[in-house]
C-alpha cells in the first residue's frame, strides 16, 4: 500500500485545456477581430465573430503605466476571460471554468514535469531545425540555428540539460527505491521461510 503511483489523485476524467480549441484576445486583436476604430474611446462593444458562431462583449481595461487591455466576456458564464475554449464535439465557445477544463502540469508528477519543461526549452531549437529540414527526436541534439549566437545556444541548451538531468536523477532514485524495496521484501521472506522450516 502507498506504493509508487498509488493514489487516484492524477486519474480523472475532467477535461484538459490543451485538449481544446483556444480562442486568446491577443489572436483577435492580431487578425483584426478587435476593431481599431473602436480605440481606447469605448470602453464596452459587443461584436458578432464568425469563428465563434455568436456576439462575444468586449471590454477594456487601463493600464497603470499607461494603454488598455482587452477582455472578453464569456458567453456562457459573462465572467471577463482572455480566452475562451472549445472542447471536442462542442459547438459553442465558453470559459475554462464553464468547462470545468483542468491543466495538464497539474496531473504530471515532478519527474514528468521536468521532462516537459527541458522538451519546452528546447522547442525553438526544433522548431528551427525543422526550418531547415533538419530532423531531431529528444534524444539529439539540435543543431545551433543560422543567426542564433553561440552564447544563446549554449544557455538554452545548459537550462534543458539541467531540466533533463533533474528527471533523470529522480528516475534513477525511484528505481533504486523500488530495487530496494523488492530485495527487501524478499529478504523478509527468506527470513520467515527459514524461521518456519526451523
Amino acid at each position: 500500500m502507498g506504493g509508487f503511483g498509488s493514489g487516484a489523485h492524477n486519474r480523472t476524467d475532467r477535461r484538459i485545456v490543451e485538449q481544446c480549441a483556444r480562442l486568446r484576445i491577443r489572436d483577435l486583436r492580431w487578425l483584426g477581430g478587435i476593431p481599431a476604430e473602436c480605440g481606447t474611446d469605448a470602453a464596452e462593444f459587443t461584436k458578432w465573430i464568425g469563428y465563434v458562431g455568436g456576439a462575444v462583449r468586449f471590454t477594456l481595461t487601463r493600464q497603470p503605466t499607461g494603454g488598455v487591455r482587452w477582455w472578453m466576456h464569456c458567453p456562457g458564464c459573462d465572467r471577463r476571460v482572455a480566452k475562451l475554449y472549445r472542447p471536442a464535439g462542442a459547438t459553442h465557445w465558453r470559459c475554462r471554468v464553464c468547462w470545468n477544463l483542468g491543466y495538464l502540469s497539474r496531473r504530471l508528477g515532478q519527474r514528468e514535469a521536468l521532462e516537459r519543461q527541458a522538451a519546452r526549452v528546447r522547442h525553438p531549437l526544433v522548431i528551427a531545425a525543422a526550418v531547415y529540414g533538419i530532423k531531431v527526436d529528444q534524444r539529439t541534439v539540435p543543431p545551433r540555428p543560422k543567426r542564433m549566437r553561440w552564447t544563446t545556444y549554449v544557455r538554452i541548451m545548459s537550462r534543458a540539460d539541467d531540466y533533463a538531468d533533474r528527471a533523470r536523477a529522480l528516475w534513477i532514485a525511484e528505481v533504486k527505491r523500488r530495487v530496494g524495496a523488492s530485495s527487501r521484501r524478499r529478504r523478509s521472506r527468506a527470513v520467515r521461510r527459514s524461521d518456519s522450516s526451523a
